[in-house]
């Protein structure tokens, strides 16, 4: 197969200085790659239609510069045509806030860094979780994790993602074939704020409202619709569907495996 690279970025990601680093992108891409096609998104869903797109165009090669939500609707738009994801090849561009999904992949948060990285066109596959047909690739919480989420500053999104992991979330991100999940029993808010501050010190793992398990898939139902952050990416649902997908996505990255998270919460 012919190769074919294509660059979607985020203008507005991270302090919305992407576009001053666009210039350096696609030179040092070029070097490897060749003529880089440039997409630009504009508002919510565009990753996911020009990711639909490129796949359309015989792309072969997909470098997504933004955060952990952009990655999630690219992601999102090549699962969304068969056999898509085995044909693609995904290469992340960190230029989000937090970007939590290109450290749980092992990848280095500084663009220098990150691009030398992604020259060097070595593939690794990476397990991809699943809750009610959309895909993740790194941690999937709901309730007051979600909640929180969507209330806090693009400056607290990397924390709130981390504390999803450790405290209400399933991850995809050790590349096992499983989910990690975490299950927080029902609780008030000054009871959860407290549970909090035992993370800093790893004290929750041992307090017995929290439960850690592993599973291929998992179903959760709940008594009314609650919010669910998806890689940073909210919905609303009763009833959550969680599965995991082996090995489903191909990501560039560096010689050793990715620290993949396998997690729900």
């Amino acid at each position: 197969m012919t190769q074919r690279a294509r660059v979607i970025l985020n203008p507005a990601a991270g302090t919305d200085h992407a576009l001053t680093h666009l210039a350096a992108i696609n030179e040092r891409l070029r070097e490897w790659y060749g003529p880089m096609e440039i997409v630009l998104t504009i508002g919510d869903g565009d990753c996911e239609t020009a990711a639909r797109r490129a796949v359309d165009d015989g792309c072969t090669h997909l470098f997504i510069g933004g955060g952990d939500g952009t990655l999630n609707e690219a992601l999102n738009g090549v699962a969304a045509i068969d056999g898509a994801l085995a044909t693609t090849t995904f290469g992340v561009v960190p230029l989000g806030t937090g970007n939590d999904s290109v450290q749980a992949l092992g990848m280095p948060a500084d663009l220098d860094a990150a691009l030398a990285i992604l020259l060097q066109d070595k593939v690794v596959d990476v397990d991809l979780g699943v809750v009610n047909g959309r895909v993740f690739a790194n941690v999937s919480g709901g309730g007051f994790i979600a909640e929180v989420s969507e209330a806090v500053t693009p400056q607290m999104k990397s924390i709130v993602g981390r504390l999803a992991y450790l405290l209400g979330g399933a991850q995809v991100v050790i590349d096992d074939g499983l989910l990690d999940v975490c299950l927080i029993d029902a609780m008030s808010t000054l009871d959860f704020i407290a549970l909090l501050r035992q993370v800093s010190d790893g004290g929750h793992i041992d307090d017995p409202r929290v439960r850690y398990l592993r599973a291929t898939s998992l179903q959760m139902e709940f008594a009314r619709a609650i919010r669910v952050n998806t890689d940073g990416e909210v919905l609303e649902a009763s009833r959550c569907d969680y599965r995991i997908l082996p090995k489903a996505a191909h990501f560039l990255g560096a010689d050793a495996p990715f620290a993949a998270a396998d997690g729900v919460s």
